[in-house]
């Protein structure tokens, strides 16, 4: 994090609505938050310029200019050291696990709530990463809910304790 008490992030979604909705919820973690937002790659690249670093970048996979994640590594590339989650539509294992293997450090489906998207931004301000348990590999290939173990296969490279996060 930043070494001022304010936390700031950016958030990088095309969609005015979804961005304004994500601004008055991340209010919530406190009077010192600090929101810029891009409609676009281009615009999100623009914000690597400036002065004052981000806490967290979100990071919206579909917006335009992303190009999927190759958009990703642009930003990665411009915003060295800061921390990048992936937000989809389009919550899927191998878009979760694809953002996983770009460095990301969560992955935000759009369908989560208010309050467990809160928590998640929390989790990776902290440090932390975020990859929800419903999008692990084996359960989406078979069509079922994940259950918390089958959530962690494939997922050697977390610390014991972003395991012991995943199985809660």
């Amino acid at each position: 994090m930043s070494t001022s008490s304010a936390i700031r992030l950016l958030i990088a979604d095309d969609h005015v609505l979804l961005t304004d909705m994500l601004e008055a919820h991340l209010k919530k973690l406190g009077p010192e938050v600090q929101i810029e937002k891009a409609i676009n790659l281009a615009e999100t690249l623009t914000f690597a310029n400036g002065e004052a670093a981000f806490d967290l970048v979100i990071l919206d996979l579909r917006m335009p200019g992303m190009n999927g994640l190759a958009g990703m590594k642009a930003v990665r590339k411009h915003f060295p050291g800061i921390p990048i989650a992936v937000m989809s539509g389009e919550a899927t294992a191998e878009n979760a696990k694809n953002a996983y293997d770009a460095g990301a450090i969560g992955f935000i489906p759009k369908t989560i709530g208010g309050r467990a998207m809160l928590n998640a931004v929390q989790l990776m301000l902290s440090g932390e990463r975020y990859f929800p348990v419903g999008l692990s590999d084996a359960a989406s290939a078979a069509g079922k809910p994940a259950t918390p173990g089958a959530a962690l296969q494939g997922l050697g490279a977390l610390t014991a304790r972003e395991r012991d996060v995943l199985r809660l």
